[in-house]
């Protein structure tokens, strides 16, 4: 019965570390919640461009592009999205953006 005891002393002292480390963590949450709107928007962007360029090619007469199949529209977007996430990332948009909310946090 001891040896249970300690097992879940032991869990206990360990979620509480937990607990510390990451749930009470101010920083943890900014930069989770700054990653989370960076890839949202980033995600957004690629849809609106490869959509932009789609309207764009079939307004020009390259009704092709408005036929071509699925898979090929989801790959074009996930390489947009990819680009422009590089692009995001070298300009330090997330950076600027965690230390700025967390600088609104700061007692």
């Amino acid at each position: 019965m001891q040896r249970v005891d300690v097992y879940l002393s032991s869990t206990v002292l360990n979620s509480c570390v937990l607990c510390n480390r990451i749930v009470k963590n101010r920083e943890f949450w900014v930069s989770t919640a700054v990653d989370f709107g960076v890839s949202v928007a980033v995600g957004v962007a690629a849809a609106a461009v490869v959509a932009g360029g789609i309207t764009l090619a079939v307004a020009a007469g390259a009704t092709s592009v408005a036929t071509a199949p699925l898979w090929a529209i989801v790959v074009v977007t996930g390489f947009a999205g990819v680009v422009i996430g590089r692009g995001v990332d070298a300009l330090g948009i997330p950076k600027m953006g965690k230390d700025w909310l967390n600088g609104l946090f700061k007692p």
